[in-house]
């Protein structure tokens, strides 16, 4: 199994954070200011499943997909 770690900068509305996007070969992970996002291509990150819906409030979530950000 291919493990993967690339460093990035996650930029939205809110400020800037580092993060760190996890490739395990099937799924990418990274984690913003507590919540875990899951994609399979870098396009179309959603919050995990068991995500507090109040933390979901700092980013901009539509139709269940994070979006209006920046990620370097």
């Amino acid at each position: 199994m291919m493990n993967k770690q690339y460093p990035a900068e996650y930029s939205d509305k809110n400020g800037t954070e580092k993060t760190i996007i996890y490739d395990n070969g099937e799924i990418l992970r990274m984690t913003i200011r507590g919540v875990t996002f899951e994609d399979l291509m870098f396009d179309s990150f959603e919050p995990v499943k068991e995500t507090d819906p109040n933390l979901l409030q700092q980013f901009t979530i539509d139709r269940g997909e994070l979006t209006s950000y920046q990620l370097e």
